[in-house]
């Protein structure tokens, strides 16, 4: 199973994504936290097939992946690689979750995203 990370619009989140032979299908984590202590707020891709296309898996994640993550996400299904990414650092400034002694599991966000919609006051 590949795995590559990226932060996530959300503050101190982070997606974590790939190619999972396995089970041919790409897969989505969204985490809260830092490691050793993360929850998962969301999952995609637990089952046989269910995301064949990285279109259907940027939907799901909610955000376009850069051109260059595309070709590497391709490039692990294609070779069922196993190869995981780096996590990259916290960014300087960025807003830090906050770190309990006890690990949250929580509700897990299952199936497709609800789209919010912006409000608009008149004056």
């Amino acid at each position: 199973m590949s795995r590559r990370h990226l932060t996530a619009d959300e503050p101190g989140c982070t997606w974590e994504y790939g190619w999972d032979p396995q089970r041919q299908t790409f897969y989505a984590q969204l985490l809260a936290g830092e490691e050793p202590v993360q929850r998962e707020l969301a999952h995609f891709g637990t089952r046989i097939r269910e995301i064949g296309s990285p279109d259907l898996l940027m939907y799901l994640m909610g955000m376009r992946l850069p051109a260059e993550r595309l070709a590497v996400l391709e490039a692990d299904r294609l070779t069922d690689s196993d190869e995981v990414e780096a996590r990259p650092a916290p960014r300087s400034g960025a807003p830090r979750a906050l770190v309990t002694g006890r690990r949250d599991t929580g509700p897990v966000r299952r199936g497709a995203p609800r789209l919010g919609m912006a409000s608009v006051s008149q004056r």
